[in-house]
């Protein structure tokens, strides 16, 4: 058995949001037999980045946030990592658990008969990233991903029990941000095509899993970790874009703050969602603080409840 921590937008480590959440997670990994691999989803350094590899904040972020962390951390790029400088992020190495080898790249976990890719859709829904004033210079196109993607999906589709795509940005969401027109439209179809069971986003400060009603597609969205903004109160088929590839069910939102884990065996994958279950301690966000977008939200500082929410994914 292979176990991941799931999480994305963790990029402030000093709300106390993060802290429970970061103290929860050390919880949850002392409990596991090997060592778990983090798969971060984006924006792990807020509000602008880093200026280099001496940047003070891969001391915080990185090397004191994770220093209890066993297994490999394996990143993608988050809208906010592109505002200064985006090399750095790949040019740093003094954390040896830090593992960011390019934009996009690809990680086989044999012993799962697992592939996960790691894409920078920063770049790919450039549109998107400029409406979120992310520089155009770190913005470089690079219209060969998608080929890359559908190259390697081709060769490996047939080969491995489960194929998992990773990217900052939502396919489908019922967050503030909402869904990426351009993803459902480029990047949706080479999904379907070749099977993948799992995408796996954060951007949204929330979590959420909404499943694509035309194929076996599978969305986890896990971006409620630093701050928190609440999901549409939904249950209903989604359709936000007029495409046939557009069909969603939202089958579960948290009501607060948490992150995913995903553990894999020979037979299944099985996705935890851990959050807080809000009570009258835990008080919802205010209105004013949903609207800015980076205020971290108030909650009082007592025991936090948790609580899980499950769903299982076969070969």
């Amino acid at each position: 058995m292979q176990d991941f921590l799931i999480l994305g937008d963790w990029g402030d480590t000093t709300t106390f949001l993060f802290q429970i959440i970061h103290a929860h997670i050390q919880k949850w990994s002392v409990t596991l037999e090997n060592p778990p691999i983090f798969l971060s989803l984006g924006d792990q350094f807020y509000p602008q980045g880093v200026h280099d590899i001496h940047d003070p904040l891969f001391h915080q972020n990185v090397e004191k946030t994770w220093k209890f962390w066993q297994g490999p951390i394996f990143p993608v790029f988050g809208n906010h990592d592109k505002m200064r400088n985006s090399q750095a992020l790949l040019d740093y190495h003094y954390f040896k658990k830090w593992n960011f080898p390019s934009a996009y790249y690809l990680k086989i976990i044999s012993k799962c008969k697992m592939g996960i890719w790691f894409l920078d859709t920063c770049v790919l829904d450039i549109e998107q990233s400029c409406q979120l004033n992310v520089p155009l210079k770190t913005l470089q196109p690079d219209f060969q991903q998608l080929e890359w993607l559908e190259k390697t999906l081709d060769y490996y589709h047939s080969r491995l029990d489960y194929r998992i795509v990773i990217g900052h940005y939502p396919l489908s969401s019922c967050g503030p941000h909402g869904s990426s027109s351009f993803l459902q439209t480029f990047f949706l179809p080479l999904l379907k095509k070749y099977k993948v069971q799992l995408y796996l986003s954060g951007h949204e400060h929330n979590l959420q899993c909404i499943s694509s009603i035309e194929s076996n597609l599978t969305c986890i969205i896990s971006g409620g970790s630093s701050y928190f903004h609440p999901p549409t109160a939904t249950k209903k088929p989604i359709s936000l874009i007029s495409s046939q590839y557009n069909k969603w069910n939202v089958l579960f939102q948290a009501p607060f703050v948490g992150f995913w884990t995903m553990s894999v065996n020979k037979y299944n994958v099985l996705l935890t969602a851990h959050y807080v279950v809000i009570t009258s301690e835990t008080s919802a966000p205010s209105s004013q603080q949903v609207q800015n977008h980076h205020h971290p939200m108030s909650i009082r500082p007592i025991q936090p409840i948790w609580s899980t929410w499950n769903i299982l994914i076969l070969p």
